[in-house]
């Protein structure tokens, strides 16, 4: 058994080693910006963190592959006259993704929705509560500034690792690779999914471009586990 066991092993470490090095020379540029970001914005990582209690390692790394987008598009993206569609006629005109976290409209109306179903065991996220005695066109110009300013992303993402585990609850017996593998693929295509159907595609390569770009791409989770190893100094979860 030993053989073949170092013989698998080697494998893996050989493919997830020529993935992680390929996504660092391919986002070279990006990992030094994303790097400037969570420095500059320490403080108030740990203090969000430390309030919902997670991880700062975890939170970061679900949404690290992200910043390395935001930080390869940004000089495309130009979201004015998309904001005003949305606010006009709601994420079925337009849905766009939004700041360093790269959020939709669409994620945090689903969010918010949930947390109100929700509202006894997802209490401590109740600020996400939209007033009711607003029109729908005034939500959603509340929910983009929402999204344009860090403290409000974090609370968001806060919110979304609390609703996966309200909604999987077999994310619970999950090692904690798995866990995070979970969490960073149900960020990056939605909690509209089974469990099983994210997990299935926690290792496609879909990253940055998604499904229809037909050139190579990266797998999102792998990208977030291998920043995770990076902070954490484990090597393994």
């Amino acid at each position: 058994m030993k053989p073949v066991y170092y013989i698998l092993f080697f494998i893996y470490t050989f493919s997830f080693g020529s993935q992680k090095d390929k996504y660092m020379v391919f986002f070279k540029d990006e990992i030094v910006d994303a790097s400037t970001f969570l420095i500059k914005s320490n403080k108030v990582f740990n203090h969000s963190c430390k309030k919902y209690k997670h991880s700062k390692e975890l939170v970061t790394a679900i949404i690290y592959p992200e910043l390395l987008r935001y930080n390869y598009l940004k000089d495309f993206f130009e979201t004015s006259s998309l904001e005003l569609i949305y606010v006009n006629y709601g994420s079925k005109a337009a849905d766009f993704s939004i700041g360093h976290f790269q959020m939709k409209p669409s994620f945090a109306e689903k969010i918010e929705n949930y947390i109100l179903k929700h509202k006894q065991s997802l209490n401590a996220y109740k600020s996400l509560n939209m007033n009711k005695s607003f029109e729908k066109k005034e939500q959603r110009k509340i929910r983009v500034q929402r999204l344009k300013n860090l403290y409000w992303q974090l609370l968001y993402l806060q919110a979304f690792i609390d609703v996966c585990i309200h909604k999987y609850p077999c994310l619970k017996k999950e090692s904690r690779k798995n866990k995070l593998r979970f969490l960073a693929s149900s960020y990056n295509i939605g909690i509209n999914y089974s469990f099983n159907e994210i997990k299935r595609r926690s290792s496609f390569n879909f990253f940055p471009f998604g499904s229809s770009y037909n050139g190579n791409q990266f797998c999102y989770a792998d990208i977030s586990y291998a920043y995770y190893i990076s902070k954490t100094k484990k090597k393994s979860l």
